[in-house]
């Protein structure tokens, strides 16, 4: 993974470079290439893959992308970064103010107008106030949805 290995520093900017022309060939009206592009920049090799729309497939013919706007929970260890985020099923505005009152009570509390930083002595938690939270000092997402659980309330 990206954690353990890292990757090429070269790499990322060949990707924007490609997806770049991409874009400018969207905004200007012209063909966009339909394939699946494979770079292994190490060895300069480059493979675009022929993908094509799938008949009856909801997405590549009737775009409609359902999958975009079911609501759904996610924790995602974040690679690299000692961290967890977690977002809730239903995001939502929630209240810093008066979750900051509460986490008080339980560890360090530092509050901005959009985020709640929360300390213990084992792991920080970053509160936005759309309900999402990257919680540092942990790698383990059951233990992740947990910690959630315990100090937001969702």
């Amino acid at each position: 993974s990206c954690d353990t290995v890292g990757i090429i520093n070269t790499l990322p900017s060949l990707i924007s470079s490609i997806e770049s022309t991409e874009a400018l060939k969207y905004l200007t009206g012209e063909p966009l290439d339909s394939c699946l592009t494979v770079v292994d920049i190490w060895d300069k090799d480059f493979r675009c893959i022929a993908v094509s729309q799938r008949e009856g497939c909801p997405c590549c013919v009737n775009h409609n992308y359902e999958f975009l706007y079911t609501p759904q929970e996610s924790v995602t260890v974040l690679c690299g970064r000692d961290a967890v985020q977690v977002t809730p099923l239903h995001k939502g505005e929630i209240s810093l103010k008066s979750l900051a009152q509460k986490l008080a009570l339980l560890g360090k509390v530092k509050e901005t107008p959009h985020i709640l930083f929360f300390s213990t002595d084992n792991f920080t938690m970053s509160i936005f106030c759309d309900g999402r939270a990257i919680i540092k000092g942990i790698n383990d997402e059951k233990k992740a949805k947990s910690l959630y659980a315990q100090y937001v309330g969702f």
